[in-house]
């Protein structure tokens, strides 16, 4: 989807953090890149990827069509949406 150059870092489950929605991983990304809390955002299409970026403090986005109940501060059926969301 042409997102690739948006992101600085990726984390896999082989660098060894504890599970989401454990927010280690993502609080380590956070202090890493010197992130401002309240421009950071947590993006993933399950709802323990949301719970992972709520639990460090920062946004959430959930990307997926059933998304009656969750924590994410928003919410976009498709990938599609979530590029018109992050561009506007």
């Amino acid at each position: 989807h042409e997102l690739t150059h948006h992101f600085q870092d990726i984390l896999t489950a082989e660098h060894g953090f504890v599970r989401k929605p454990d927010p280690e991983a993502v609080t380590y990304l956070i202090h890493r890149h010197q992130m401002a809390l309240d421009e950071t955002i947590m993006i993933g299409d399950r709802e323990l990827d949301v719970l992972a970026g709520h639990r460090a403090g920062i946004a959430t986005c959930l990307i997926n069509e059933r998304t009656n109940e969750t924590v994410a501060t928003y919410t976009v059926p498709t990938p599609e949406q979530l590029h018109e969301r992050l561009l506007t």
